[in-house]
């Protein structure tokens, strides 16, 4: 009989065991990133007009998959195809924005961490 008592308690703690785990793990999946010149990117939706560009900043070297951002190396992305070109923009000459290429034109990348540049 006592048993009976403790079924609730232990299915509410496997419960929340489980939702914390698959909580780190898309903690993973978050973001489409770039990591280009010492910085990780996050590559937007955010169209950028071919005008825009300035000089070619680097390519896609690595395509990671999704989960992948330990051990990065510079072109390496999980949301951009191999040989991607990506540039700097007027808007933001210092390269906290920059554009790179997908299937469907330009898009924005925003530096997501900065390594004391």
């Amino acid at each position: 009989m006592k048993t009976k008592r403790y079924v609730p308690a232990i299915l509410v703690i496997v419960f929340i065991s489980g939702m914390f785990l698959l909580s780190q793990k898309l903690k993973e999946y978050n973001y489409n990133y770039l990591y280009i010149n010492n910085q990780y990117y996050f590559v937007s939706n955010t169209p950028v007009e071919q005008d825009e560009l300035l000089e070619q900043i680097g390519e896609v070297k690595r395509y990671q998959g999704v989960s992948n951002y330990k051990n990065n190396q510079n072109g390496d992305s999980n949301s951009l195809r191999v040989g991607a070109k990506i540039y700097s923009i007027n808007s933001s000459p210092n390269c906290k924005e920059i554009a790179a290429l997908r299937e469907d034109g330009y898009r924005k990348a925003y530096i997501i961490v900065n390594n004391g540049n």
